[in-house]
């Protein structure tokens, strides 16, 4: 026989072969169960009525009932529903979910997130679920972590004069946790004359005369380990722009570089710190971030200048 229910989203029939005949409800409410048996040019029918209950609620638990959590983390918090029929359910979505102080943890009402607590501010909170009538609280207790220490990665770098060296700043809390300070640090070093740091670009440093000089980052009256930046002087060879030869289409943006290649044929970025220059304006221009921009057909020559040294002869070429 084939089997269908007159209301599915009341309850349905399975008709697969191992489950055939197999009712499973859906929500309350009564509806009709037909079997049909095919016969040689009709069908033979037969209906019975089902009617579907909801089974009385005895209570509604949240797990876990006590959650600690860091400032800005989130506490995941579960509602399940318990029946008098020792079943249960996992009514996480359907309850209504809040918060007796927002300034500590703030939880999503309810849907899609419902459950999810977030730890705003340290103290502590008690977080309401309700279902049908049902409540349930659960204690939420949010920590403010302490950092402990900050690391400058890596502990020595060299660079040239005029030369840039890039470093990190990595904070650990109190929890073992760890996070990139490199934005949020002072950055220093103990002679500005030998290396400075760039404001603009933390954790960059240029090079300013030959020797070395220790670089340090504070935060929250942590102070770093020592790194060590040696600066050496070395003689330019050539400024290199690349791409070379680049063929583009007009409209199209394309990312430059700017490298200096030193007589001890070491090389050092410095696309930051200089401004590659377009011959002819109409056809490609360079941003403030030596972003080139195809402008109209034909050849351009571009340059660029880094203390002193011309970079080699180098074109684009933009076609339709």
């Amino acid at each position: 026989a084939v089997w269908t229910t007159l209301d599915p989203a009341i309850a349905q029939v399975s008709n697969e072969a191992t489950t055939k005949g197999l009712t499973t409800a859906f929500s309350s409410g009564s509806t009709t169960v037909l079997a049909a048996l095919p016969l040689a040019s009709d069908y033979l029918v037969a209906e019975a009525g089902i009617t579907v209950t909801t089974p009385e609620i005895t209570s509604l638990q949240i797990t876990p009932t006590m959650v600690t959590v860091p400032i800005a983390a989130v506490g995941s918090l579960q509602a399940v529903v318990f029946f008098i029929d020792g079943s249960s359910a996992d009514v996480t979505h359907e309850s209504v979910w809040s918060s007796a102080d927002p300034t500590v943890a703030v939880i999503i009402p309810s849907g899609t997130g419902a459950g999810e607590a977030l730890a705003v501010g340290a103290g502590s909170t008690q977080i309401t679920a309700s279902f049908n009538g049902e409540t349930d609280n659960a204690d939420i207790t949010v920590i403010a972590l302490m950092l402990s220490n900050i690391d400058i990665q890596p502990a020595m770098a060299t660079t040239s004069i005029g030369g840039t060296a890039n470093f990190t700043a990595i904070g650990t809390y109190t929890d073992a946790s760890t996070q990139d300070l490199t934005a949020l640090v002072n950055w220093s070093t103990d002679d500005s004359a030998i290396a400075v740091m760039d404001i603009s670009q933390p954790g960059l440093a240029q090079g300013a005369s030959a020797g070395i000089a220790q670089v340090t980052a504070v935060l929250d009256g942590i102070t770093s380990n020592i790194a060590s930046l040696t600066v050496i002087d070395k003689t330019i060879r050539n400024v290199q722009i690349t791409p070379n030869n680049g063929t583009f289409i007009v409209g199209e943006t394309s990312q430059y570089n700017v490298s200096v290649i030193y007589t001890d044929l070491s090389i050092d970025d410095v696309t930051a710190l200089v401004k590659i220059k377009s011959l002819d304006t109409s056809k490609a221009t360079f941003d403030a971030n030596n972003l080139m921009t195809a402008i109209a057909v034909g050849d351009v020559e571009i340059t660029t200048v880094y203390q002193g040294a011309i970079s080699e002869r180098e074109f684009l070429h933009v076609n339709p």
